[in-house]
């Protein structure tokens, strides 16, 4: 993971860490590390883990997900710059989300889980969650 980090880093613009909640059918800690790869419009990428309780013992689900924000920093188009859309997956479903964004700091968002396997049944349906990322965002210009 630092091996990837490192990588990611020499040709990124930022490293945040996204922490929140999200809801998946369960109530979810959401951890985890993302890289920004692009000034302008960003398209950031990440790895991160969903953790719940589960029948009294932690249970960890890890995913990976792309989001991208049409910002742009020339045009100052803050109206744009709130819409978000992501899509993540784990080894049980993919989960496509649409959802608002302040600076990439503050995410809400929904979406729905498709699952990939009949088995994982109780994951299937709409998930919400609110996600902040820390880090810094030197490349967030307001005019």
């Amino acid at each position: 993971m630092i091996l990837l980090g490192i990588g990611f880093n020499s040709f990124s613009q930022e490293i945040l860490i996204p922490i929140g909640y999200v809801y998946n059918q369960k109530h979810n800690l959401h951890l985890g590390l993302d890289v920004q790869l692009t000034k302008e419009t960003f398209f950031i990428v990440g790895i991160s883990s969903n953790t719940t309780f589960n029948n009294g013992k932690l249970k960890s689900l890890p995913e990976v997900h792309a989001s991208i924000i049409p910002f742009s920093s020339e045009n100052n188009n803050l109206f744009l710059s709130c819409f978000m859309t992501e899509i993540a997956s784990t080894k049980e479903y993919f989960n496509p989300n649409l959802g608002f964004s302040i600076a990439n700091i503050i995410k809400l968002k929904a979406g729905y889980n498709f699952l990939y396997k009949s088995q994982y049944q109780d994951a299937k349906g709409i998930t919400f969650g609110l996600v902040f990322s820390l880090g810094s965002m030197k490349n967030f210009k307001i005019m």
